[in-house]
């Protein structure tokens, strides 16, 4: 029996066993072959011998079970049924992520992350593992199929203040390019939507996020940024948003209850919302129900990726050890807690003996929700929370941390787990991270406030550049500028006076050379904000030679200010390179360059794979061009992507040449939902009486809301015939409605007796009260 069923061919290729049988299963997804488990790490609890370890001390008592962990054993033969209903799910992985984040008081940071190959495999081992965790959540009715796609290359993105500052508006962006919103019959039959859920796993990403992504242009569907948080929490994190979305869809059809057997057919389609459905939604279904426990998750004392263990030190004799093992930052452990809690009124102060000798931070996390770092991380900032001063040196160290300067009335739980800080980057040594304890006591004497500890020599580096001004000397300046720590050198680049001296602007266009990517490009933009009579030449030196590629892509941007057509053939350079990231940065630029020529070398690039690069070129397309708007008229038909012939259409529509507008109109008549939504939705929006006849087509689709759009921009033009609008007059969809009793209120369609009859009799409370007034 196959474990986990068959997805689409290009997607995934399971193997076969005996599905009561753990062992591992050989799967292509993603591009890869990976081997995988359904087999879980044991005695996720305390053994006895540490639960009367003497060294706990004052804190002797009950750890609390606060980590939930996932148990692929749980989910051996938990298998779709035969004929499921489909749960399509598309996933964009970013293996390496290098963000660039301004801490609160402006000082640049980097985070960085990357996803080693075996990472990567886990990651997608733990999708597969979804199908079974779907199939035991829905008494297998429901066969989930995912469609992974990864980006091999750095992802360059620009982050906010603070933890939870994830680029998830660009990543939605992304995903919904990538995604179609209806059936589209493609040459290659290659499946592209739509789906019922997007997903962006990042190596940075400290949180699961979730935004409403209309994917394909027509769901408000569920949309996740999640991180890569080891093999074990990752799994848990897409378990929990597989549920979530299940349920969202569950809700958005109007169903009461966690749906059963054939139910999940009508939940999971496609198709408009019935009428049934929609009295359902606006009868107020509730937000949330019961819905069945997760199987293969429970609670555990720690998590699976993390060790706990009593070992025998040289110098304090029996310790309690705990141990990260997962390649990345990622687990814990529980600590006990005397029966009853910590009072931090009555001791104030916690203290214990402590040893460590990697340099990643990990922090005691009280109630799981308050962080007090070991030390610091980087600058101190970087701990995004309180720390105390610890050397992770591997000498045994006394720690007192203040309990009442936590805020916390009770405290019932105390775990051992990374950081905030390194949660937002990878780990600095590729080694398990062990930190022993001992000597535990809790004193009624209150200690000094928790305080930030002391900077590093590289710290207090890069907090002076972030400092530098006007009286900073230059030797100064071109010091940080070559400062092997970057950044040192991006601070300090941003703080340069203007105007910059020769010598300084030399030295500015030596870092501009630099082989660190972010230095190299921050540099460019600076002396781009500066120009002087060589600035053109070098940046087209740097645009066509530069090292980075992050140097290139921004020397290209200011290339692109030129108004001399030539400047297309120095950014076409650009246009050859393997990387998607550098095609897309010179598409970009030959996107502000203005002129024919730039439009044609623009335009062969209309043909590329990725949709995003169709996208760019489409966007950039100038609608009074034939040439160009000759070469969108294949992709108005054919291309596979919805978001390039939605676009396509467009720019066509906006041409003077009548035929070039008639192909565009075309769209309102698309395969695909997505498109017919957003076009009508133009027309509508861009009334005039060229779109009369489009308009008219789109009152008549089969979708309420591209008929409601189809109508209201006929109102815009005027005074609405009854012919042009006879099947609306008994339309029973809400959408309609509201848009007959805004235009017949306007003054632009008179209603039929029967019709206001209808609409005070609506089932929707909302159309019965604002039909009212209406006179038949």
């Amino acid at each position: 029996m196959n474990l986990i069923g068959i997805l689409a061919t290009s997607v995934l290729m399971p193997g076969v066993m005996d599905p009561q049988q753990p062992a591992p299963v050989s799967v292509k997804i993603g591009g890869r072959t990976v081997e995988v488990a359904y087999t879980s790490t044991t005695n996720l609890d305390y053994d006895g011998a540490i639960d009367a370890w003497s060294g706990w001390g004052d804190l002797k008592g009950e750890p609390q079970r606060i980590f939930i962990v996932d148990r692929p054993d749980q989910l051996v033969g938990k298998v779709p049924k035969p004929g499921a209903t489909v749960f399509r799910a598309k996933f964009i992985i970013y293996p390496r992520v290098d963000g660039l984040q301004p801490s609160a008081d402006g000082t640049l940071r980097l985070r960085r992350a990357d996803m080693e190959e075996a990472q990567v495999k886990e990651t997608l081992a733990a999708i597969v593992r979804l199908k079974n965790q779907v199939a035991a959540s829905t008494d297998g009715n429901v066969d989930f199929q995912p469609d992974v796609e990864i980006r091999e290359e750095i992802e360059r993105v620009n982050l906010q203040p603070g933890m939870a500052s994830l680029p998830t508006e660009a990543w939605r962006n992304e995903l919904e390019v990538a995604t179609n919103g209806g059936s589209f019959d493609a040459e290659d039959k290659q499946y592209r939507g739509p789906y019922h859920a997007g997903f962006v796993i990042s190596a940075l990403a400290p949180n699961l996020e979730r935004q409403f992504a209309p994917l394909g242009g027509i769901w408000n569907s569920p949309a996740f940024a999640l991180g890569y948080y080891g093999p074990h929490a990752l799994g848990i994190k897409l378990d929990q948003a597989v549920r979530e979305t299940l349920l969202f869809w569950s809700v958005q059809k109007g169903a009461s209850k966690w749906p059963v057997a054939g139910e999940w057919a009508k939940i999971l389609s496609f198709d408009e919302p019935t009428i049934e459905q929609q009295l359902a939604v606006f009868a107020g279904v509730p937000a949330a129900f019961d819905v069945p426990s997760s199987a293969g998750v429970e609670l555990g004392v720690r998590s699976a990726d993390t060790a706990v263990s009593l070992v025998t030190d040289s110098d304090r004799g029996q310790v309690l050890a705990i141990t990260e093992k997962s390649v990345g930052r990622t687990g814990g452990a529980s600590l006990t807690v005397p029966g009853g809690g910590i009072d931090p009124k009555t001791t104030p102060t916690l203290s214990f003996s402590v040893k460590q000798d990697t340099p990643e931070p990990v922090a005691l996390w009280f109630n799981g929700t308050t962080a007090v770092s070991l030390g610091s991380d980087r600058l101190a900032t970087d701990n995004l929370g309180p720390a105390v001063a610890f050397e992770r040196n591997g000498t045994w160290q006394t720690v007192q941390i203040s309990l009442k300067d936590l805020g916390l009335d009770l405290i019932s739980s105390i775990a051992v787990r990374p950081a905030p800080g390194a949660f937002l980057r990878g780990k600095i040594q590729n080694r398990p991270i062990e930190v022993r304890f001992t000597d535990f006591k809790l004193s009624t004497t209150p200690t000094s406030n928790i305080s930030m500890p002391p900077l590093s020599e590289f710290d207090e580096r890069i907090a002076a550049a972030a400092k530098f001004g006007a009286e900073t000397p230059e030797e100064t300046f071109i010091a940080a500028l070559k400062d092997t720590d970057e950044e040192v050198a991006m601070n300090a680049i941003q703080k340069l006076p203007r105007p910059m001296s020769v010598t300084l602007r030399a030295a500015l266009t030596t870092a501009a050379s630099s082989i660190e990517g972010r230095v190299a490009q921050l540099a460019v933009r600076r002396l781009a904000s500066e120009p002087d009579s060589t600035t053109p030449t070098e940046m087209r030196r740097i645009m066509q030679f530069g090292i980075t590629d992050a140097a290139r892509v921004e020397a290209a941007q200011f290339v692109a200010q030129g108004v001399d057509p030539k400047e297309a053939g120095y950014i076409s350079v650009l246009l050859g390179d393997r990387r998607a990231s550098v095609r897309r940065g010179g598409l970009l630029a030959l996107a502000k360059l203005k002129g024919r020529e730039a439009g044609i070398i623009r335009m062969a690039y209309i043909t590329q794979v990725d949709p995003m690069l169709k996208v760019i070129v489409t966007d950039a397309s100038d609608p009074t061009d034939e040439y160009q708007m000759r070469k969108l008229l294949w992709s108005a038909v054919n291309e596979p992507w919805d978001a390039v012939r939605l676009k396509s259409c467009l720019k066509l529509i906006q041409s003077n040449v009548p035929e070039f507008r008639k192909d565009g109109y075309r769209g309102i008549k698309d395969d695909s939902i997505g498109v017919r939504l957003s076009i009508s939705s133009f027309l509508a929006n861009n009334a005039t009486e060229a779109h009369r006849d489009a308009l008219r087509l789109a009152v008549v689709d089969s979708d309420s809301r591209v008929r409601a759009n189809g109508l209201r921009g006929l109102a815009q033009l005027g005074p609405v015939s009854a012919d042009e609008i006879q099947n609306l007059f008994t339309d029973a969809f809400p959408a309609v409605q509201y848009q007959l009793i805004s235009a017949s209120k306007a003054g632009k369609v008179t209603l039929p007796a029967d019709t206001v009859k209808m609409l005070k009799a609506s089932p929707f409370s909302g159309i019965r009260a604002a039909a009212k007034d209406l006179t038949d």
